[in-house]
Formats: C-alpha cells, structure tokens, sequence
C-alpha cells in the first residue's frame, strides 16, 4: 500500500508502553500485488467485494479501527 505523503495526517500515540504513528488522514496511491498467481506474503490473500468472507473481514477492520480511535482519545 502506497500513501501519498502530501496528504498524509497524524499523530504519535503510547500503546503500553510502544509508541506508533497514528494515521488519521491520508490518500492512497495504489497498492501493490507482489507474485504472479498467488499473494507474496503466505498471510495475504485476494479478495473479492462480493464475497460474504471479505464483507466480514472488512467488517472486523473497521471494529478494530474504532477501537484504536477510542484508545487514542
């Protein structure tokens, strides 16, 4: 994944004791597929929007996401 570094906001943030970067704002460029049949990384996979398997992937995400944000507050 490929932000654009222009666009890109955020800020710091402590999680126990580890401090990461936040992004709270931020354009994507692009991403990128490594590998010419299958995903590179043995973790990654292809997805399809209409595949009730990604729709609940995406969904778990988007739980985690706002519980981080709620964190960061």
């Amino acid at each position: 994944m490929e932000l654009d570094i222009n666009t890109i906001k955020g800020d710091w943030a402590d999680f126990d004791g580890v401090e990461y970067f936040v992004y709270t704002q931020g354009d994507m460029l692009g991403l990128c597929i490594i590998g010419t049949h299958e995903p590179c990384f043995s973790v990654s996979h292809f997805f399809s929007k209409e595949d009730n398997s990604y729709k609940t992937q995406y969904e778990k995400f988007a739980v985690l996401l706002s519980e981080l944000k709620e964190k960061v507050k």
